[in-house]
């Protein structure tokens, strides 16, 4: 018997045995469910994590009537700051007594990753017991944070791979994964100087910082997880959205109920906030397919070229720090009203069309970084059909900001030449 053959085989039965650790964490966290008083309908299957998920999924096993409930959660279930602390304060002396007391006095200046003082406590203490497998928290929540263990990171462009990363380099997306990179060395930093974590720690710190950030919810004013409500796929479109969620307050209980009949065999979608596609992916793991909005630093970049070349200091308007390219009023939301640039062209001469001209070739220059992006590279360098996706839609937005922004130029370089040669030609 070969020595490939001896491998293969090895590498067949231990992709074999993971695939079935997956199985196994998911029925034990049903069980768990029902220990909990947690009620999952019969309609639903949860399956185990793939590369096109980034934790297990609920899809529908049957068809489900609308206005059907189909989880329903106890408040006491209900992952908070107030919940992890009164596992932690009652703990007796040793190593890591003092720790929860601690990050709740942190300066808020030292979170930076799109988040709360408060999601940094959970985090940081969900991890933490987790990590040393031991306290009330951990025996209460482990068959849950089990799957957190299994999970498919590779959709969050943080775990991008370095060869991912550089094919990326000079887009705007490659900016923001980098600032959020730096953002997270810095909460790290501080747990290891101020907390004395471990470096070895890094990686499931931020795999359960990320993995949080993007499940837990606001609900009147505080930062929440709910169990079994991250398992669901989550998009921003209400035509594309099979469920809500909301509190019972009578019931004392978080339930998930349709708002559309389903078919049998559908992977199920829950409600997400409407936020730029950019900042959905980086922080969420997901895009959606309709959704036209881009991130705010790709129009920075654009404008910092705009006010660098002309000296313009006209004010940037921004919705909600982002910009949909779909919107009819592309002027007035980028760079100010249409007027006041109307009432500049009078004053342009040929220095002014010259810099214009430049200006459309420092953005012609930033566009073509876009042009090499072909769906032969998405294959070849990045690897989940979900990850191709989300990339390509982000860059493709990326681009077409770039193009309006040279379309408009191109207006305004034909008003300024209409202007110029009523006195001398160019």
């Amino acid at each position: 018997m070969s020595l490939k053959f001896i491998f293969f085989f090895y590498l067949i039965q231990k992709i074999i045995l993971f695939d079935q650790e997956k199985i196994d964490k998911v029925n034990e966290v049903l069980e768990w469910a029902k220990i909990k008083n947690i009620t999952i309908h019969e309609s639903l299957t949860l399956n185990p994590v793939d590369e096109n998920h980034n934790l297990p999924f609920f899809t529908a096993n049957d068809n489900i009537p609308i206005n059907k409930t189909i989880i329903s959660i106890p408040r006491n279930m209900i992952i908070s700051q107030e919940l992890i602390s009164n596992f932690y304060k009652n703990k007796k002396k040793g190593k890591y007594y003092n720790l929860w007391e601690k990050i709740l006095n942190l300066e808020n200046d030292y979170i930076h990753y799109l988040s709360t003082k408060e999601l940094f406590y959970m985090t940081t203490m969900i991890e933490h017991s987790m990590r040393i497998k031991k306290g009330k928290f951990y025996k209460e929540f482990k068959p849950y944070f089990n799957l957190y263990e299994y999970t498919n990171l590779g959709n969050f462009p943080i775990f991008y791979s370095e060869e991912e990363l550089n094919l990326l380099k000079g887009t705007n997306l490659f900016e923001e994964i980098k600032r959020a990179k730096e953002s997270l060395e810095n909460e790290e930093k501080v747990l290891y100087d101020e907390f004395n974590f471990k470096k070895a720690d890094q990686e499931n710190f931020l795999k359960y910082r990320v993995l949080i950030l993007a499940n837990s919810i606001i609900n009147e004013n505080r930062t929440i997880l709910i169990p079994f409500l991250d398992l669901f796929s989550k998009d921003m479109f209400n035509d594309l959205i099979d469920v809500e969620y909301l509190y019972n307050k009578a019931m004392k209980r978080f339930v998930i109920r349709t708002t559309k009949e389903i078919k049998k065999g559908k992977e199920i979608v829950i409600n997400s906030k409407p936020i730029p596609n950019t900042s959905a992916l980086l922080y969420f793991g997901y895009t959606s397919e309709k959704n036209n909005v881009v991130g705010r630093f790709i129009i920075e970049v654009v404008n910092n070229i705009f006010r660098k070349r002309l000296n313009w200091d006209g004010s940037i308007k921004l919705i909600n720090n982002s910009y949909d390219i779909g919107s009819t009023n592309y002027i007035e939301n980028i760079i100010g009203t249409y007027q006041d640039l109307k009432m500049k062209l009078s004053d342009y001469k040929k220095k002014e069309y010259g810099e214009y001209l430049l200006m459309k070739e420092n953005i012609m220059d930033y566009l073509n970084i876009y042009s090499k992006f072909t769906d032969e590279l998405y294959s070849k360098y990045f690897y989940g059909q979900k990850k191709i996706n989300n990339v390509k839609r982000i860059l493709f937005l990326e681009k077409r900001v770039l193009e309006k922004r040279i379309n408009q130029i191109d207006n305004i370089i034909n008003e300024i030449k209409k202007n110029i040669t009523k006195q001398t030609d160019l």
